[in-house]
């Protein structure tokens, strides 16, 4: 629903079929996109050091705090004893990979939307590295056989209207 043509396609009153007016959907989708990517990223580092290191939770989030927002940290805070993805889930030292699905993702979306793109050439590539193979060959690598590249951040940071 964040491509205009998209949400009109698919819209309409139930009797009379009239359209509603597009909403402002790319301002919609990108309010506070820099304060919860930092959230992200916030999480990712909180949870990353809760797991390298033998330091009390508050501790390290009073020193990761100022890295990744500008509003200072409330001592009430207390985000680990809730972030439970981290501690009873299977996301121990790996809560990054949220984001970083999410980067790898926007990057491959990218090369099919580059201008004068050849999308049969993009298309067979795809399917050659991505789909060919599967967990056969480190993630690393297939981006990079797809690419010709590592990952950049710049797709995604394009996608959420921060860039």
């Amino acid at each position: 629903l964040k491509d205009p043509a998209v949400f009109e396609s698919i819209s309409g009153h139930y009797a009379t079929g009239e359209k509603p007016p597009v909403p402002p959907l790319t301002e919609i989708d990108r309010h506070l996109a820099g304060y919860n990517l930092c959230h992200e990223l916030f999480k990712a580092h909180l949870d990353l050091e809760i797991y390298s290191t033998k330091d009390f939770w508050q501790d390290i989030m009073k020193r990761l705090w100022p890295a990744h927002f500008i509003l200072p940290h409330d001592h009430w805070n207390s985000l680990p004893c809730n972030f439970s993805a981290i501690v009873t889930e299977q996301w121990c030292a790996a809560y990054f990979s949220h984001v970083w699905a999410r980067m790898v993702a926007a990057d491959v979306y990218t090369a099919f939307t580059e201008p004068d793109v050849d999308l049969k050439n993009i298309g067979s590539r795809f399917r050659d590295t991505y789909l060919a193979f599967g967990g056969s060959c480190p993630p690393g690598e297939v981006f990079r056989r797809f690419r010709g590249r590592d990952p950049s951040s710049e797709a995604y940071l394009k996608y959420l209207g921060l860039h």
